[in-house]
């Protein structure tokens, strides 16, 4: 698990964090990991990703009320502006990306 929970830009504005909840065993956040991985670079300074096994860190997945995996919240500072539940596209994760960062 990263622990970027605080970082902020150079003028001091937080990054949007993305947080992959999800478990080692399923397959679905296997495919949501690669595609998060595969986004790293693309949103470096922008984004922070965060990666959380809700079975080794239960107490992070209760805080946010985590039930179901793969779960992704995007959070600027310690509001979630964005989340999906479930399987996702990599299409569809770039868009809530991509519109949370024009929107906040």
């Amino acid at each position: 698990m990263s622990e970027n929970h605080n970082q902020n830009t150079p003028s001091g504005e937080p990054v949007f964090r993305l947080i992959h909840f999800r478990t080692e065993w399923s397959g679905a956040c296997q495919i949501v990991a690669m595609m998060i991985d595969n986004l790293v670079d693309s949103y470096r300074g922008r984004v922070v990703f965060q990666t959380t096994d809700i079975e080794r860190e239960a107490s992070m997945a209760a805080a946010y009320g985590i039930t179901d995996v793969p779960t992704v919240l995007l959070l600027k500072g310690s509001e979630v502006v964005a989340h999906s539940v479930g399987s996702i596209s990599r299409h569809e994760l770039i868009d809530k990306i991509e519109m949370s960062l024009r929107e906040n």
